[in-house]
């Protein structure tokens, strides 16, 4: 019962700080916020494109050395 009681408390005082930071830090919660979502983003980009197909090696290599 004990780990309800301080998992409350935990919520409870994040809720808090998250509150504090939008109201008196509202571009660095902007900051956060933004980070987080093209975070979120760039791994639904690498999941999508763990389903297509690739490209060999060689041909990247092949393209690189082209300059």
């Amino acid at each position: 019962m004990q780990t309800g009681i301080e998992e409350k408390k935990l919520k409870e005082a994040m809720t808090e700080a998250l509150i504090g930071v939008m109201q008196n830090e509202p571009k660095l919660f902007r900051r956060i916020l933004v980070e987080a979502l093209e975070d979120f983003g760039l791994g639904e980009a690498i999941k999508q494109g763990r389903k297509g197909s690739y490209v060999d090696e060689s041909k990247i290599m092949k393209a690189l050395d082209t300059k």
